[in-house]
């Protein structure tokens, strides 16, 4: 999927999952305006820490541009990549775990590689995507951002939480 062929793809599409790595940031912005174009939902799981948030977006919800504090109205070859994936950093430090987020700062600041994915955060998204897919394939309501549902079992067993 790149930037030239997310309408194409769309317009086939019921439900569009985004698991594009958020370093391509460009496809997908492409992707989710095609999303809104076509009139489909696009739910996008991201991995945090040992669990798992899922953000729907559709017609009714914030786009993701208003999400990243981006202007809509840029063409997509004029959007800073640079800007747009620090600020989509920055909406996932929001709601990340706290002990999620040294891992993240650690990433960002150069002294790992890549974000560990622990299996457990696979299989939560995996459900979670799976459960909004079914939601809105029934027409049942579902929660679209700026809301999001989110799931950690290392918070959830926290006698504290």
């Amino acid at each position: 999927m790149d930037t030239k062929n997310a309408e194409s793809l769309v317009r086939k599409c019921d439900i569009v999952l985004d698991v594009i790595d958020p370093e391509s940031i460009i496809p997908i912005i492409a992707l989710h305006r095609a999303g809104r174009k076509h009139n489909k939902y696009i739910i996008q799981p991201n991995d945090l820490g040992w669990g798992a948030s899922v953000h729907i977006y559709s017609n009714k919800s914030k786009t993701i541009e208003e999400m990243l504090e981006l202007d809509p109205h840029t063409p997509i070859e004029k959007i800073d990549p640079v800007i747009a994936t620090s600020n989509y950093f920055k909406v996932g430090l929001e709601i990340m775990p706290e002990y999620a987020k040294a891992v993240l700062n650690d990433l960002l600041t150069g002294k790992i590689d890549h974000y560990p994915q622990p299996i457990s955060a696979a299989y939560i998204l995996s459900a979670l995507s799976v459960m909004a897919a079914k939601r809105i394939a029934l027409d049942l309501p579902v929660k679209v951002v700026p809301s999001f549902a989110s799931f950690d079992p290392f918070d959830i067993l926290d006698p504290d939480n």
